[in-house]
């Protein structure tokens, strides 16, 4: 019962092996060397597994983030007079309206590709989240 009420159950879990090694030292089946050893075992096992906790819940900078979005808004501004000057009338000779449909469509397909590819890096930046799309940490 008192491992489903503390916050942390692992410490919790550390403090009830480190209290049975005790025990056993107190009833003379462990020498002080070897309890002195175990202590250290745990906190090097405690340490990993906080190094662990805070790997996974380590996000990346924000100004990383920020700089990716910029680059993809700026490729999807200059997408548009890319396509333009690619199916213009200049190249293709032609004057109907597809000059301006090709572009605009091609224009919308890449901002689709990158702007859903930008939005799967931001969901999987916090994949134990509190959103629908987010994994459920308690299955784990």
């Amino acid at each position: 019962q008192m491992l489903q009420n503390a916050p942390t159950g692992r410490n919790l879990i550390l403090l009830w092996i480190g209290d049975l090694f005790q025990e056993a030292s107190d009833k003379g089946a462990m020498s002080d060397y070897q309890l002195t050893q175990m202590f250290e075992n745990l906190k090097k096992l405690r340490g990993s597994l906080d190094s662990f906790v805070k790997e996974l819940t380590r996000v990346s900078p924000i100004s990383y983030v920020q700089l990716v979005q910029l680059m993809i808004d700026c490729a999807m501004i200059l997408t548009a007079p890319a396509l333009t000057y690619t199916i213009g009338v200049q190249q293709t000779g032609r004057e109907s309206w597809t000059v301006y449909f090709w572009p605009a469509f091609g224009s919308m397909l890449v901002s689709l590709f990158y702007q859903g590819g930008m939005r799967l890096i931001t969901v999987m930046e916090r994949p134990f989240g509190s959103d629908l799309d987010d994994l459920d940490s308690v299955l784990l």
